[in-house]
């Protein structure tokens, strides 16, 4: 399935132009799409981790406790748009449809790294033996960075675009979350950089409280 709707909201679009791709998610929204976004780096981690590693290590509750956080944070910005006097009517599927835009980013990471891990089956064959219990955790760092390191222009290489990645997916899911808040709000930029701050805090705390509840469970 294209991730594109037909009325004008293109997601892949938006590693070209965020700005417009986040207004046509909220002027043409589409929950299909939303849904599709936010579960895909959850399925694409689960297959990767299946054929690369041969263990499918699936935790619904995990996956669980992300979709209710999207859920939240999604409605927060649609709670806060409405009292600063949007009056859109799809308010709430636009806010859902932008806000999904981030999990996008994190899905071409995802894949990405599997990009890598295929590119380097010696660090994959590390991550067998770890999880059939062979060697410690601890080792895991210092044999995958030995295996990296067996071709030191390539394993630089490899760090240093990974590292930039890691830079641009950060900085592209914070821009794509102020845009998010900034459009549906239509509030100053510092009002929303101060929403954005406000509502990233409450995502993170919401997560990590649902880490500590999965994991007494």
């Amino acid at each position: 399935m294209a991730l594109k709707d037909v009325n004008g909201f293109h997601p892949l679009e938006v590693f070209l132009h965020p700005k417009q791709t986040v207004q046509n998610a909220l002027d043409h929204p589409s929950i299909i799409i939303a849904v599709i976004l936010v579960l895909l780096p959850w399925i694409v981690s689960f297959i990767a981790a299946f054929f690369l590693v041969g263990k499918l290590d699936f935790s619904p509750q995990s996956m669980l406790v992300e979709i209710i956080v999207f859920f939240i944070i999604a409605f927060l910005i649609f709670l806060i748009g409405k009292e600063l006097g949007n009056k859109d009517k799809k308010l709430f599927e636009g806010v859902v449809s932008a806000y999904s835009l981030v999990q996008l980013v994190s899905l071409i990471f995802i894949i990405l790294s599997v990009v890598f891990l295929i590119l380097n089956p010696q660090i994959v064959s590390i991550i067998k033996e770890w999880n059939a219990g062979n060697i410690q955790q601890s080792d895991v760092i210092n044999n995958a960075w030995d295996a990296l390191m067996q071709n030191q222009i390539l394993g630089i290489l490899f760090l240093v675009v990974g590292l930039i990645l890691m830079f641009w997916q950060g900085l592209l899911m914070v821009y794509l979350t102020f845009l998010t808040i900034y459009k549906s709000t239509k509030s100053s930029v510092f009002i929303s950089i101060v929403l954005m701050l406000i509502i990233l805090t409450i995502g993170f705390v919401l997560k990590f409280f649902g880490a500590i509840i999965i994991s007494l469970l």
